[in-house]
Formats: C-alpha cells, structure tokens, sequence
C-alpha cells in the first residue's frame, strides 16, 4: 500500500490507473480545459506517469502535448492553475480543442473504452499491486 495525498492508504496498483480515470473522466465531460481548471488538474503529471505506465503511450502523448499550454510545466496548486487557465489566450485554447478531439478519437466509440481495457489488463498482469490475500 502506498499512502494517497489525503491520510488513507490505497492499493498500489491504483496510483496509475486512478489518475487516468480521472482525466478521462474530466476530458470527456468538458475537455482539457475543464480537466487543468478543476482541481484534478493537480493530478496531471500523475496521469502522464500512469498513462506509461500501464502501456497506453498513445493517450500519454496527447496529455504531455497538453502541457505544452504551460511554460513552465504543470501548475499543482489549484488556485495558481486555475488563475492561469481564466486567462488562457485563444491559442492556447484552440491546441487543447484540437488535443480533446484527439483524445475522444483515441477512447472508441465502444461501450468499454480504450483506457478503459488499457486499465484493466494493466491490473490483470499486475494482481499483486491491487490485492491481496485474507
């Protein structure tokens, strides 16, 4: 077990796998711009990590594209970020448009999407990371 930001402890295994549900999540309900401006945005590196890590190099591509927004690398302080993210120039909003179209062409159009299967063989060749014996 690894501990998370807060003081409970989760399973190994999720600390790639939880930030690519939730950028997945946040993309596809309202793109990169919502993704960085909500504080889950704070989980960007994390979700670059953890889309490597389970093999889904496509996806981990358009995320570390998407940070190209900013000069420095990502922002985690929430507050800093979304100062940054309401005074975004039109530039800069149309790449992440461009890279949300990207990222929706890449999940499918199927029931279960394509992080979605990247996620699960990830924990079917790694059990030991997410359980463990009673």
């Amino acid at each position: 077990m690894i501990p998370t930001r807060g003081s409970r402890k989760r399973p190994r295994g999720s600390a790639p796998s939880m930030p690519c549900y939730w950028t997945r999540s946040e993309v596809e309900n309202g793109g990169f711009h919502q993704f960085f401006y909500n504080s889950t945005g704070m989980l960007g590196a994390e979700a670059l990590a953890g889309a490597e890590r389970i093999g889904a190099a496509d996806f981990a591509a358009v995320i570390r594209e998407a940070f190209s927004i900013f000069p420095d690398g990502p922002i985690e302080d929430n507050v800093s970020r979304q100062d940054y993210m309401g005074e975004l120039g039109d530039e800069h909003i149309a790449t992440l448009e461009k890279l949300d179209d990207r990222f929706y062409a890449l999940m499918g159009h199927e029931d279960e999407s394509t992080l979605a299967r990247k996620c699960a063989a990830y924990v079917e060749s790694h059990p030991e990371e997410f359980f463990t014996d009673p």
